[in-house]
């Protein structure tokens, strides 16, 4: 985001950098008192298809406003219990700012030359330095809200609450967070607050050219040498430097325990499927033991009844005389306790469906409890992915701010014009103006970070788009 200010600097208010270098020049190579003030101010220009470009950037800035309002809306209204969301809606409500900064220092700029809107250009002049020092604040607040996210997804990720101290423990309650916030927006308006006095805008009466007749022009504050070493320095390490350091640390941090806590989930289903199996292994087993058993019971039982059947024969051949009921003859006695063993051979299956009824409800219960553990997982780790994505977008636009910031400070010959030094280099406008975009692009398309990484977030919006399109039907209806 700290891009957007560079190229203020540069690619719309005349990048302030090169055209502090070309000042400072023409006052040490003037020995005299009276030094001639440039005739113009400097100047860029906007061709057809920078004009283009521009202007469909601006465009997907308008729907990043959109967007982002969405996103802080949805933030600020919705309860997410697994993971907290403050630091979300503020980041978004910066995004928002973001975007509006990019269409009200680019593309009204570039519809105001392109186009020949003198009263436009005016205007511009008139907001350009209030709406640099917001530019310039919610640069600076951006990185350090995303770091303080970032933390709070690495203590989810590291363990719960009783595993921190005190100190984190209230650093991430709702009081804490907001106490968070609000120093960290302080502390960046502080820090910008300076900038203020360090640019005016400078008139140029005797440029034939209108639109160049104004220009935000560097007081004498920015040409001190405390203010340098402040300016770029302490800001630009607090800015850039610290904060790129910090995210990459965190989101490394943060990938490694994902990788640490696959592996673990993996190790435990592999401990879980050998249990099962030893556990199927052992219930066959009983029923196999089960089953001998009971033929055992039941081949005696059988060679009773053989031995039965002798018995009555023989009384029937010998004493065929006498009245024997064979009711009297099939007794407990007469088998040798026979009730014991049906008593055996019936209490073996029962006592096993007993334990298949109790190890079912076990496994039942336990599943259910791994459901939700797997379900607050699954969400912590979709909270982790959005943060990480959003994260890495951000690195990508600061290295590329970076380069471009080293570029400036360097002066380097690459950046000049070859022939006209209060104009900008071909490569400098499109190094300049790539890095605004993506800086930009990056807030715009935060949605779809959100949408493809958090089901929880995309519900929510595909919700409201639902909501709004049964509202217009209703009022078709309702119309008609």
């Amino acid at each position: 985001m700290s891009s957007m200010l560079e190229d203020e600097e540069a690619s719309v208010s005349g990048f302030f950098d090169t055209n502090n270098s070309n000042v400072q020049d023409f006052l040490d190579t003037n020995d005299s008192d009276v030094q001639e003030a440039p005739v113009c101010g400097f100047f860029e220009g906007y061709d057809t298809f920078r004009f283009t470009l521009i202007f469909c950037a601006s465009l997907i800035a308008v729907s990043g406003i959109f967007t982002n309002s969405l996103l802080c809306w949805i933030f600020a209204t919705r309860r997410y219990p697994t993971t907290p969301t403050l630091y979300l809606a503020v980041l978004a409500l910066l995004d928002v700012m973001i975007c509006c900064v990019y269409i009200l220092l680019f593309g009204v700029d570039s519809v105001s030359v392109y186009m020949g809107i003198k009263q436009l250009f005016l205007i511009w002049h008139e907001y350009i330095l209030p709406v640099f020092c917001v530019s310039r604040t919610t640069q600076m607040a951006i990185p350090y809200m995303l770091i303080f996210a970032t933390f709070e997804r690495l203590m989810w990720i590291s363990g719960g609450d009783g595993k921190r101290n005190s100190c984190l423990n209230y650093m991430f309650s709702s009081t804490g967070r907001r106490i968070t916030i609000a120093l960290i927006l302080l502390i960046a308006m502080g820090l910008r607050l300076p900038m203020v006095w360090a640019y005016h805008i400078q008139t140029f009466p005797n440029c034939s050219d209108f639109f160049r007749s104004l220009e935000v022009y560097p007081t004498e504050l920015f040409y001190e040498e405390l203010f340098y070493i402040y300016d770029f320095y302490c800001l630009q390490v607090i800015q850039m430097f610290l904060p790129f350091v910090i995210l990459v640390i965190l989101n490394l941090v943060i990938v490694q325990k994902l990788i640490e806590s696959k592996n673990e989930r993996h190790q435990l289903l592999n401990s879980l499927k050998h249990t099962e199996s030893s556990a199927l292994f052992n219930s066959n087993a009983s029923r196999e033991n089960n089953g001998v058993l009971i033929s055992d019971s039941l081949l005696k039982n059988g060679t009773q009844q053989l031995m039965l059947t002798d018995r009555f024969s023989h009384h029937r051949t010998s004493h065929e005389s006498e009245a024997v009921s064979p009711r009297d003859l099939l007794t407990p006695d007469s088998f040798g306790g026979r009730s014991d063993i049906n008593r055996r051979a019936h209490s073996v299956p029962e006592n096993f469906i007993l334990l298949e009824v109790t190890t079912k409800l076990l496994s039942d219960s336990n599943g259910r409890r791994q459901n939700k553990d797997k379900d607050r997982r699954v969400k912590v780790r979709n909270a982790i992915y959005t943060m990480v994505a959003i994260v890495t977008t951000y690195l990508v636009c600061n290295t590329l701010h970076l380069i471009l910031n080293v570029l400036e400070r360097m002066n380097a010959m690459i950046l000049q014009h070859e022939t006209d030094t209060r104009r900008s280099s071909t490569f400098y406008i499109i190094f300049s103006d790539t890095v605004s975009f993506l800086y930009m692009f990056s807030s715009a398309i935060r949605v779809g970070i959100y949408a493809k990484c958090n089901p929880q977030v995309r519900d929510d919006i595909v919700m409201f788009f639902c909501s709004l399109q049964r509202k217009k039907k209703k009022e078709g209806r309702v119309i008609v």
